[in-house]
């Protein structure tokens, strides 16, 4: 009985040290790419952007949101208190998330945890970093669930990137990346990449001027063993502006504090996010002066 005692302790012992190390490397990994698009700022080219090609309703957004048109932030970096479900009928999880994005480059990172009775039960990290896309998934922080990586996760990633500006309007003006088309008057287009890797999401803005609606004619959503290409849409509201000490200057942004995002299904709409921005920050390549 002792053998037997001493036998379980020890697999016991050496399992949970397996799950403490690859815990351990997962949580690096995710700060690793955070801090690589913190500080990841400076164009590519010495063009920089050519803001009087910007429609106007877009500069007029920039503006009303706090952008200066000098010595803008590298970074913007949030949490929230977030809702997700991966299909119809399934009940709501509960996550708290905190997101990093790139506003001279593109890239972002999301980290979200889900817990359950004081226990995380699963760790998520969705990213485009260095111009790749990636989703990861571990159960209890150390069992991979998933694993994505390749040109349609690319894609999906970058997209993503696009449909969050409005929670890093900094870009607007500091992101040489991106290429905006006027489609309406009320409507307005943006794209990045290119190839396969080729991404768009459209904007709707409302009678005062705030972005309220995203829509995307499609993105890849996975459905049992395959990507099958879906309408995607979204939903900003709750508009605040935040003041604060950014980098040792006193300045504000305006962001949506509220959104939803989901897909257009065969039976219709179908939410799978929502949720709240909790706290906001931004980045700068020098500290402003006051």
């Amino acid at each position: 009985m002792q053998t037997l005692l001493l036998v379980l302790f020890i697999t016991f012992l050496v399992t949970l040290l397996l799950h403490l190390r690859a815990m351990g490397k997962f949580e690096r990994n995710v700060r690793t790419a955070m801090q690589y698009v913190r500080f990841s700022n400076g164009p590519d080219n010495d063009e920089g952007v050519n803001r009087a090609a910007l429609p106007e309703i877009v500069r007029a957004f920039a503006a009303k949101s706090g952008v200066p048109d000098t010595g803008g932030a590298i970074s913007a970096s949030f949490h929230q208190l977030a809702e997700m479900r991966m299909n119809p009928g399934d009940e709501w999880m509960n996550l708290r998330a905190e997101q990093m994005m790139g506003t001279e480059k593109i890239g972002f990172v999301w980290y979200a945890a889900q817990k359950r009775a004081g226990l995380t039960t699963m760790r998520v990290m969705d990213a485009y970093v260095g111009g790749d896309g990636m989703l990861s998934i571990r159960l209890l922080g150390s069992i991979p669930l998933a694993d994505m990586r390749g040109v349609v996760t690319d894609q999906a990633e970058l997209m993503r990137y696009l449909a969050e500006l409005p929670w890093a309007p900094d870009a607007i003006l500091y992101n040489p990346h991106l290429r905006w088309r006027q489609v309406e008057e009320n409507i307005v287009e943006v794209e990045a990449g290119e190839g396969a890797t080729l991404a768009r999401v459209q904007f709707h803005f409302d009678a005062a001027g705030d972005i309220v609606e995203m829509h995307a004619d499609e993105r890849g959503r996975s459905e049992g063993f395959q990507i099958v290409k879906r309408p995607w849409r979204g939903y900003y509201s709750a508009y605040k502006t935040i003041e604060g000490e950014f980098a040792g200057a006193t300045g504000f942004r305006r962001i949506p504090t509220k959104a939803e995002v989901g897909w257009i299904l065969d039976a219709g709409y179908f939410a799978y996010w929502r949720g709240q921005i909790a706290t906001y920050a931004l980045e700068y390549a020098q500290p402003r002066p006051r």
